[in-house]
């Protein structure tokens, strides 16, 4: 029940931290490739504790999250069965690195980059969907690098100056209230777990 308050806790420590800019840098080309959860989780309450820095935090963000996004392009334009894999898990195919490129779906991603390409890396970049994958999938299609880096990074970059202002200039006022909702929560889950659990067993 207190799990969410103890994860909060823990990144507002991380927050304060000394070495919290740093922190930044690193899980943010780090979620680029491999980390599951948002940088905005930490980026957010950095600059709740930094609001003097909140341009120069997003671009942090951004600029790491670029380089871990060009290692995700790589792994895709050059390991091609690291590519089939994720390929496999998107479309559900039983494809392979030799028999991906005659796949039917693969000609319908490569039509649709051809088509939309340049929409698909602003929101791939700007919303919460998942960068690292998409990255690879660029590479794969051998997508523009170039258009691919430069949209890439700015819509990261504007997504995090959203979130690095929006706590630079309220998180502090609203911290209370973020504080006690989070308190809260872990009886909402709990309660809403319970009501789910007899509700199952109800109708079973």
């Amino acid at each position: 029940m207190g799990m969410i308050k103890k994860l909060y806790d823990r990144t507002m420590y991380y927050a304060g931290h000394k070495n919290a800019n740093t922190f930044l840098c690193i899980y943010s080309f780090l979620e680029a490739i491999i980390l599951p959860i948002p940088i905005d989780v930490l980026v957010g309450p950095i600059a709740m504790q930094k609001p003097k820095q909140a341009f120069r935090l997003a671009f942090y963000a951004a600029f790491f999250s670029l380089l871990g996004g060009c290692v995700g392009y790589a792994l895709g334009m050059f390991f091609e069965d690291v590519a089939a894999h994720i390929f496999a898990l998107i479309t559900n195919e039983p494809v392979t690195a030799q028999t991906i490129h005659e796949s039917a779906t693969f000609a319908k991603i490569e039509e649709f980059l051809d088509k939309h390409g340049i929409l698909s890396i602003i929101l791939v970049g700007f919303t919460p969907l998942p960068f690292k994958i998409f990255t690879i999938v660029f590479g794969f299609f051998h997508y523009n690098f170039l258009v691919f880096i430069g949209l890439s990074f700015i819509s990261r970059l504007v997504r995090f100056l959203i979130v690095t202002y929006l706590f630079a200039y309220f998180g502090q006022k609203y911290r209370q209230q973020i504080e006690n909702i989070i308190n809260k929560s872990g009886w909402i889950i709990l309660i809403v777990a319970i009501v789910g659990f007899l509700l199952y067993y109800t109708l079973k």
